[in-house]
């Protein structure tokens, strides 16, 4: 660290005196020099050389959101310190300043801020106005300001270079003499050189956006944070704005980066070459596809987003990282959450196999889905899937419908005969649906099949080899059933040889938004509706309800709602009004005579909900959740948000 020149060796020179040049830093002298023939006055007070925003150029709009944009890490430092950060535009205008408030307040009498010219012309010697002239990255101390106003700061100030050697503006660090600077320097040089590469990632994305703007495809740069760093027109046209308003915004609003944004930027990226698809939260119907920005070492440092609209051919990749839940035959089955993921995994292992699967959960949780999926991932794929619902089969009628009957066994029997529902699943697979439904009289029958592999047509003699594997699926409790004697003890082991239990909906919280768009784009298509975006309080209100009607009922929410809809953005407002309740949504509340609210703030009328429902039901959570139409999970969550336990 250099030490602060003495007051009388500046008071010397501004009054016309020889100094010695040994007292003197030589960039000092030549700026005091340069000062002095453009007629500074060295008794300025404040900055009088002030541009309004507007009348600035995109370059400082960019360069004022690297400094909104900036870590928290750099804040802290800052504040801990009493010091500024602040980058100025290659004119020498400020773009924006953050830091210590005590610093700010000082900062301000010196009209030190946005908008204001630090050239040497504007306010004299100082470290960005000198930066700026001759290039280099330097210090200014105290009494080295030509203006005796400044006295009191010291500065350090780094310049900003483009990919085409051009000045671009000046990164400083300022702050009252007497605070530490020790960093100050290092630290201009440091994010001097990080807005560079910036810059240069700039310049090349905009050369490709150019080329991207031609087809309509998106593009977005992200950094290592999520935040948006360049934005082409096509995307802003998107997301319906303009570019600069999309810069510095968090993209994980928009995009789930969950795949990404749990990687350090030390961390080595297996393939960094790769497309990963990303699932857009704004718009379910849009494809997006990710490719890492890595350094040499192939340390992750950014993003690069293709928004692909649904009429855009899809780019060829050599492989699309999923979740664990939607590739290969068990696309259908949507999730991400680890209980659910587990269970897919699971069932992958049993697919390949003909062993019998009992899929068990309540009324609407995908059963059959899970179903076909095992069937589409089984070495039976090519070969039948037969689906039988026992429940919806008269009593008399269910051992024809699964083991056909011969010619003449009965009254109006077909010539020939007609074949059941085993032989007709031939080398397939054969989905027994509500199994409990079975009654007791045929339950017998079917043990004997799955145990014999064959079966023998009402009214006929002959045994039929069949081969077929056997999947059953109920909503009912089994092992109750056959303590009660309602079920065959000896059956229901057959069938439970590999059990799958499908949980409710309301047990998968983390799985809702995904289900949700995977219906919204499906019924986008389908309807071929246009979906220009998704309402936060949509997704908020899908996350409040219990489901009590599992997949099915959201899947018909969603398209209910997506028929009816008269924008093209799904709001809350157009959700059916149990939903709307369960999101605390005021109107509805006051509409069925709820509880008058004290605030129609949404934080509130949620706080003060759960105080009711936490008095009424003394601390039952299972109770609380039912009551207000919610998972227990979330129940938890916003006790501990609102300090309610």
């Amino acid at each position: 660290m250099e030490t602060e020149l003495d007051k009388t060796v500046w008071r010397r020179f501004v009054n016309g005196q020889k100094n010695s040049q040994e007292y003197i830093k030589a960039s000092v002298t030549e700026s005091w020099e340069r000062c002095l023939q453009m007629g500074v006055d060295p008794g300025l007070k404040k900055c009088k050389d002030f541009r309004e925003e507007q009348s600035l150029d995109a370059e400082h709009r960019f360069l004022r959101d690297v400094v909104k944009n900036s870590s928290h890490e750099l804040s802290a430092y800052l504040k801990e310190k009493g010091l500024l950060f602040t980058i100025s535009d290659r004119y020498g205008y400020l773009t924006g300043t953050v830091g210590s408030l005590h610093a700010l307040r000082q900062a301000d009498s010196i009209y030190f801020g946005p908008g204001a010219s630090w050239t040497e012309q504007s306010v004299g010697t100082n470290a960005i106005g000198t930066a700026l002239t001759n290039g280099l990255p330097l210090r200014v101390i105290g009494t080295e300001h030509f203006c005796e106003s400044h006295h009191g700061w010291m500065c350090s100030a780094a310049p900003i270079f483009g990919a085409d050697g051009l000045l671009h503006g000046c990164v400083d660090i300022s702050g009252p003499v007497q605070f530490d600077h020790s960093r100050s320097l290092a630290l201009a040089v440091y994010y001097a050189r990080a807005i560079e590469a910036l810059l240069f990632q700039r310049q090349c994305m905009g050369m490709i956006g150019k080329v991207l703007n031609n087809n309509a495809i998106g593009l977005l740069t992200l950094d290592s944070y999520g935040k948006v760093c360049y934005a082409n027109n096509a995307a802003a046209d998107l997301f319906h704005t303009s570019i600069h308003k999309l810069s510095g915004h968090d993209a994980s609003k928009w995009f789930d980066l969950a795949p990404f944004m749990d990687l350090q930027s030390d961390e080595t990226l297996s393939d960094p070459e790769n497309l990963v698809e990303l699932r857009c939260l704004f718009n379910p119907t849009w494809s997006v596809y990710a490719a890492p920005l890595t350094n040499s070492f192939h340390h992750l440092h950014g993003l690069t987003l293709c928004i692909y609209p649904p009429i855009q051919a899809r780019p060829h990749k050599k492989q699309i990282y999923a979740r664990e839940g939607a590739e290969d035959a068990f696309s259908a089955m949507i999730g991400g959450s680890d209980s659910f993921t587990r269970l897919l995994k699971k069932a992958r292992r049993v697919a390949a196999t003909d062993t019998t699967v009992l899929i068990t959960g309540p009324s609407g949780t995908g059963k059959e889905v899970m179903a076909r999926s095992l069937h589409k991932a089984s070495p039976r794929e090519k070969k039948p899937f037969v689906a039988v619902n026992c429940g919806a089969i008269a009593a008399d009628l269910i051992q024809s419908e699964l083991f056909g009957y011969a010619e003449g066994a009965f009254t109006g029997a077909r010539r020939g005969g007609q074949a059941g529902k085993f032989e007709q699943a031939a080398g397939g697979t054969l989905f027994l649906d509500e199994i409990g439904e079975m009654p007791l009289a045929i339950q017998v029958n079917l043990l004997r099949v799955l145990d014999e592999k064959e079966i023998i047509r009402v009214g006929g003699k002959k045994p039929v080899p069949v081969d077929v594997r056997v999947i059953a699926a109920t909503n009912r409790d089994m092992e109750a059933m056959v303590e009660e004697g309602r079920f065959r003890q000896d059956l229901y082991y057959r069938l439970h040889v590999v059990p799958i239990t499908l949980p409710p909906l309301c047990e998968r919280e983390d799985d809702v938004q995904l289900l949700a768009d995977y219906f919204i784009n499906e019924f986008a298509q389908k309807l071929e509706r246009q979906i220009d975006g998704v309402d936060p309080a949509f997704r908020q209100a899908l996350a409040a309800y219990s489901w009590p009607g599992n997949i099915r009922e959201l899947r018909h929410v969603i398209e209910s709602t997506m028929i009816l809809m008269e924008e093209d953005v799904l709001c809350l407002q157009a959700l059916p009004e149990n939903i709307q309740q369960a999101a605390g949504c005021p109107q509805i509340a006051e509409k069925h005579h709820a509880t008058h609210f004290a605030s129609l703030n949404m934080d509130d009328i949620q706080k003060q909900a759960l105080q009711q429902a936490l008095d009424e039901y003394e601390g039952n959570i299972s109770q609380m959740a039912k009551a207000l139409g919610i998972g227990r999970n979330t129940t938890y969550a916003k006790l501990k948000k609102y300090n309610l336990m």
